[in-house]
């Protein structure tokens, strides 16, 4: 449906052939209060996923894609066609569990310095994205903030989302988050934690893969740390962050038990600096150590003021992304 006068959200939903996960998440955002839009991309469903959406969902604004893009590509896309001033991205596998959770985390865009809030999302009886603690401590008098947001739980500004190009399509999977997080932060805007009612993440199994994908999503990992580390971070602290990645990397080719295959992914790390030389676009080293302590108590507006450049003038509808385009190729950075 389109937008009524008491919507100023839109949730957006990419699925793929998952049409009984989708369901689920498209009736959970049904019944927020009040109503909001909620557009769908469906990227190249093989299966009836489409045909089970427009029977059983006529309120809810379709998009068939003809090829089965990138996430990314589709959510930047599905922000472009959306009209209000806030934007959620709800995973095909995911559902609301309390009808006024979006409306609840309006109030926590009380800052012109907000520019995403995160949400609280729960996995099998576990938090993947909050706390105990953020959820004791986050209210609306005394904020918390995050240096990343789960795509999957954060309601975002749409004029900041354009102003910013969105997600960097090139990412493709792996700190995107982080990605669009510190783009925001060299602007001057911040994420916040909204102790709300977590969402629920539902996961279908996940597919046994082989060597060649379990390698490819190493090499990425890594490729795409050191990547961030050449972009973001200030000259005199990179050999020190490149040391605690190394433990990060490490883990992630331990975990797909191609331990191995690390040195063949840090040479692909390094060779894609070379291919990203004119990147690098590093924060101030005060930024920057901000950046990596938004995660603790007791961070008020008056101490960013001091830190923070001043907010940019930000157009509703900037004319074009200021990142790299969708015909990019599909890469990823940084541990989120």
């Amino acid at each position: 449906m389109r937008a009524t006068p008491s919507s100023n959200i839109t949730v957006l939903i990419v699925t793929h052939n998952r049409r009984e996960y989708v369901s689920a998440a498209i009736e959970s955002a049904l019944n927020q209060t009040p109503k909001h839009e909620i557009i769908v991309w469906d990227n190249a469903s093989t299966d009836d996923t489409t045909d089970h959406i427009k029977k059983h969902y006529p309120s809810v604004t379709l998009h068939e894609s003809s090829d089965n893009i990138s996430v990314l590509t589709a959510r930047n896309r599905l922000v472009e066609m959306s009209t209000t001033p806030y934007v959620y991205f709800l995973d095909d596998d995911a559902y609301f569990d309390d009808p006024d959770t979006l409306q609840n985390t309006l109030a926590y865009f009380a800052h012109p310095r907000i520019g995403i809030v995160g949400l609280p999302m729960i996995e099998h009886n576990q938090f993947i994205q909050g706390s105990d603690e953020l959820m004791a401590t986050s209210k609306l008098e005394s904020l918390r903030f995050r240096n990343f947001c789960l795509e999957s739980a954060c309601l975002a500004r749409r004029d900041i989302w354009l102003y910013l190009g969105g997600y960097r399509e090139s990412l493709g999977f792996y700190t995107e988050a982080s990605d669009l997080s510190i783009r925001m932060i060299q602007l001057g805007f911040v994420i916040a934690f909204a102790a709300v009612t977590p969402l629920i993440h539902n996961p279908p199994p996940k597919p046994k893969t082989g060597f060649a994908s379990h390698a490819t999503r190493a090499h990425t990992h890594t490729a795409n740390n050191i990547l961030f580390t050449y972009r973001y971070v200030p000259l005199l602290r990179i050999p020190i962050v490149y040391l605690g990645q190394l433990k990060v990397i490490f883990r992630r080719y331990a975990e797909f038990n191609r331990r191995r295959l690390l040195p063949v992914g840090l040479f692909n790390g390094m060779v894609n600096i070379f291919k990203h030389l004119n990147s690098r676009n590093s924060l101030p080293t005060p930024i920057y150590v901000q950046w990596c302590c938004m995660d603790q108590p007791g961070i008020t507006f008056e101490h960013l003021d001091q830190i923070l450049p001043p907010l940019p003038s930000v157009p509703d509808s900037p004319a074009q992304s200021q990142h790299d385009s969708p015909s990019e190729p599909q890469t990823a950075e940084f541990q989120r």
